[in-house]
């Protein structure tokens, strides 16, 4: 039972680091944007929002699915899960960093 338990908390834990990571590089591609467009961000307690003409987008952990979901005005709700590197929505198998870019221009490391 041990083993299963410190297996399970390590997932969670490179979850919750490289969920982190990818919230933190979407808010500094998303500060890199405010100099030249109307674009707001603010993350906090794992909460990632993003206003734009009075649209907003939000980006958040989901801890007990391993999961980033996204609220968008354009595309609606969306689940993406890690796979390959990728934050990939379990729908239609694309990619956080293309939608991002597609609906907001906003690109990140």
């Amino acid at each position: 039972m041990l083993r299963r338990a410190v297996r399970v908390t390590a997932i969670r834990t490179n979850f919750h680091a490289t969920a982190d990571d990818t919230l933190e590089a979407v808010l500094n591609g998303a500060i890199a944007l405010e100099a030249t467009t109307d674009l707001d961000s603010e993350l906090s307690s794992g909460v990632l929002t993003l206003r734009r003409d009075a649209q907003t987008w939000v980006l958040n952990k989901q801890s007990p699915n391993q999961q980033l979901w996204l609220s968008s005005p354009y595309s609606g709700p969306a689940r993406f899960e890690l796979s390959d590197g990728a934050w990939r929505h379990t729908r239609d198998g694309s990619c956080l960093r293309d939608l991002l870019k597609h609906e907001l221009g906003l690109e990140y490391d």
